[in-house]
């Protein structure tokens, strides 16, 4: 690896995000959750990413209101904040991002803006964190990545923007997931490459005035390979 690339890569992400920016590291969810809801009710600050290292079912209601938690843990969590208004919801568990939750979080005007999953146990659970939007948007998971690319394109032609990947491997095969909002930019989606490969594109890109506002690395067999989601923007980076 090469330090100062990589540094540039996680500062180009971080600057994808106002220069009000809060990390949060709790020694436990429940705690994540509860800062997340004060800063959002007094501080003006939303949550704008979530990385949940262990999850746990816990909901979050809306910011500033009620916190439910099931019984306090170790489990940690980390997030990304931005100054901000409006409402705002923090959600995980198994059916954090069901179509019924998806549905009815949209009709009261709230879109997801950041995935995450993993398996605990032999379940898989998700965190989504919604913010107040009414744009147009889309949520596809659980595809391989032929699937995935075609549903890219498709929503791309409708004036849909990918801004969130994860991909994840469920019984023995590699699974994508996508977050999309409306958009009519530019935008790249490079996947599966290795380090070397990654930068060289993200080099060309940046050239051509399009920024990287999600990455993902995974191990791939025994090679560590990236993905990173780009669109157009000229700001520094």
């Amino acid at each position: 690896m090469k330090p100062k690339i990589e540094k540039e890569i996680i500062m180009q992400i971080l600057k994808a995000f106002p220069k009000i920016i809060s990390r949060v590291c709790g020694a436990a969810v429940w705690a994540f959750l509860v800062v997340a809801a004060v800063l959002s009710a007094h501080g003006g600050a939303q949550a704008q990413s979530i990385h949940f290292e262990k999850m746990s079912t816990i909901n979050a209601g809306e910011a500033g209101g009620e916190i439910s938690k099931s019984s306090p843990d170790t489990k940690q969590a980390i997030g990304v904040f931005r100054a901000g208004a409006g409402a705002t919801k923090l959600i995980t568990g198994e059916r954090a991002v069901s179509q019924d939750q998806w549905n009815t979080l949209s009709k009261k005007g709230m879109r997801l803006i950041d995935l995450k999953t993993r398996m605990e146990g032999n379940k898989r659970l998700y965190a989504g964190a919604f913010r107040a939007g009414n744009d147009a948007h889309y949520l596809w998971v659980g595809v391989d990545y032929n699937n995935f690319v075609a549903k890219w394109k498709e929503l791309s032609e409708k004036g849909l923007r990918l801004i969130d990947l994860e991909t994840y491997v469920e019984g023995n095969k590699r699974l994508y997931a996508g977050v999309f909002r409306a958009g009519n930019d530019a935008h790249y989606l490079w996947v599966g490459v290795d380090y070397n490969n990654f930068v060289a594109k993200w080099k060309e890109l940046s050239e051509k005035g399009l920024r990287l506002i999600d990455l993902e690395t995974y191990v791939e067999g025994n090679k560590r390979v990236y993905a990173g989601v780009f669109r157009a923007d000229d700001d520094g980076y």
